[in-house]
């Protein structure tokens, strides 16, 4: 992504592994349910952005579904004065929303998306602080990207799909 540092390098964790343990509280949460990996990578920009990519495999479709639902569910309550982001016609099913974000749901602009594509679910946050809105069209082309490198990675394909610009 032109721009961006990696500050979390691209890593995969098994989910019966500690860390994965650790990330769902031991399988109590309910967008953990079924998970079998979890892939995450962040990057930030200078001027204070950064962007969190995750990418779960379930061990079914319906806990992919039911995970989906959890997510949506947690970040409804986490955006002040939610704004939804047409993500298109990605995966089975997409959500992106945007709005205030932070200790006090104002003191930063965040944006969240996920698409469901089967047994897995591709989501990352935007966060910014002391900025507008952030781009409708900036969230659309991150989904668009990480939904095509999760499909070529399921595919066996090398991912190879990225941000222009």
């Amino acid at each position: 992504m032109p721009d961006w540092n990696v500050t979390n390098a691209p890593h995969v964790t098994s989910m019966t592994s500690q860390l994965g343990k650790a990330a769902c509280e031991g399988g109590a949460k309910p967008t953990c349910t079924g998970a079998r990996y979890m892939g995450t990578s962040t990057f930030k920009r200078s001027d204070q952005a950064q962007i969190v990519f995750w990418v779960t495999a379930f061990t079914s479709e319906a806990a992919a579904k039911a995970a989906y639902g959890a997510n949506r569910s947690w970040y409804s309550r986490s955006i002040a004065e939610p704004k939804n982001i047409d993500l298109g016609s990605l995966g089975d099913r997409r959500d992106g929303v945007q709005g205030g974000v932070g200790y006090e749901k104002g003191d930063q602009v965040g944006a969240y998306a996920q698409v469901r594509g089967g047994t897995c679910i591709a989501a990352f946050t935007v966060h910014e602080s002391g900025a507008g809105p952030i781009d409708d069209e900036l969230v659309k082309d991150l989904a668009t990207m990480l939904t095509k490198r999760v499909r070529q990675a399921q595919n066996g394909d090398r991912p190879s799909a990225k941000l222009e610009s």
